[in-house]
């Protein structure tokens, strides 16, 4: 079956992605899917409140060798606002030109599990400096984009956000 809400492909009662029940709709489809609409979008409008997603950066003091200063979450925000416009971080970061790609990790909290990880290797951009965004669609898929200095952007490909 495929979730009414986050389009997740299971065989259970109720979604293991975003908890909504299986709903059987007897008699026309069409119109059953469009009555049940404004349920399926406040479901999914209230669960994506409960999941926030923010950017792993690892802190490092130029000054001392390169000396690890830990990490930081840099939040992108709660999934609800990001399904409504791309979300970009105020802070650039420092590219190094060499790399080919480099790895990008996001940690992402949904209110009553752990937290989890997801990393993505991003192929480079030549630009000293890259600006770090994300889109959300209605189906939990996002997509990080980066904007080097001269405005251009890169899309990843479209991932799951949700386990």
């Amino acid at each position: 079956m495929k979730c009414l809400v986050c389009n997740a492909i299971h065989e259970q009662n109720v979604c293991p992605r975003c908890g909504f029940p299986v709903v059987e709709i007897p008699g026309d489809y069409e119109a059953g899917l469009k009555a049940l609409q404004p349920t399926v979008a406040k479901y999914r409008n209230d669960f994506a409140k409960k999941i926030n997603v923010a950017l792993v950066v690892h802190n490092y003091d130029y000054d001392n060798d390169l000396e690890y200063m830990g990490e930081e979450k840099l939040p992108f925000g709660n999934a609800g606002a990001l399904m409504s416009a791309e979300k970009w971080l105020d802070v650039k970061f420092i590219n190094v030109l060499s790399r080919k790609t480099f790895p990008v990790t996001l940690n992402v909290s949904v209110e009553g599990q752990p937290d989890y990880i997801l990393t993505l290797e991003i192929n480079n951009l030549p630009s000293e400096t890259i600006q770090v965004g994300i889109s959300l669609d209605e189906s939990f898929d996002f997509r990080l984009i980066f904007r080097d200095t001269s405005g251009n952007t890169v899309s990843s490909d479209a991932m799951p956000l949700l386990k």
